[in-house]
């Protein structure tokens, strides 16, 4: 018999952390050549938005105009990966 005691308050601040969020920013000096491919949400002092909001908004931010990773690519709405 094992015998384990789990503290459900550290358990779930642990989970809590662990939530999908995205992170905006903007960019004010946006470079059309530069390609905007690595992780750098501290350049732009980026947000975190937890996934639950994003996911209520994506329908309505499909009339966005933006661009994806390159001043080349012009699209609409957000840039979802899986």
């Amino acid at each position: 018999m094992y015998l384990f005691s789990l503290n459900w308050r550290n358990l779930f601040e642990k989970v809590k952390s662990l939530a999908i969020t995205h992170e905006f920013g903007i960019i004010q000096n946006f470079n059309k050549r530069h390609v905007y491919n690595h992780y750098t949400p501290d350049l732009y002092d980026c947000i975190p938005v937890n996934d639950h909001f994003i996911q209520e908004l994506i329908k309505p931010l499909a009339m966005m105009k933006t661009y994806f990773h390159t001043y080349e690519r012009p699209a609409n709405g957000l840039a979802i990966t899986e």
